[in-house]
């Protein structure tokens, strides 16, 4: 009988541990996860990483499309789609920046 106490006791502690469990992201970029801007239009990406989180944030970026500063802000550089990731420690957010043609160059094609 105090074998069957021990293993409802065992299985009581399990269940209230995974119950009482919660899913912490340790990095996330807080501007969603795509932005469109326009050619030569830049915005400023922001992240929030967890209490266990340490160390300095690093950005790249996966193509010339939109580069990104050692700050986070983005440029839009020329049309197309640019995967930027901030790096912080060994744990990686990613955001995708899609960068438009200018306004202006939209209206001369729409006229041609």
């Amino acid at each position: 009988m105090n074998q069957f106490k021990k293993i409802i006791f065992a299985l009581t502690l399990l269940f209230l541990l995974v119950g009482c469990t919660q899913t912490v992201v340790p990095i996330e970029i807080t501007n969603g996860e795509r932005i469109e801007l326009y050619v030569g239009e830049q915005v400023d990406l922001d992240y929030e990483t967890s209490d266990t989180v340490t160390g300095d944030a690093v950005w790249t970026s996966s193509s010339v499309s939109a580069v990104v500063d050692d700050e986070g802000i983005v440029t839009g550089r020329i049309q197309g789609e640019s995967v930027i990731t901030v790096t912080v420690g060994s744990y990686k957010d990613t955001i995708v920046i899609i960068v438009l043609p200018k306004e202006q160059e939209v209206k001369s094609m729409l006229v041609k």
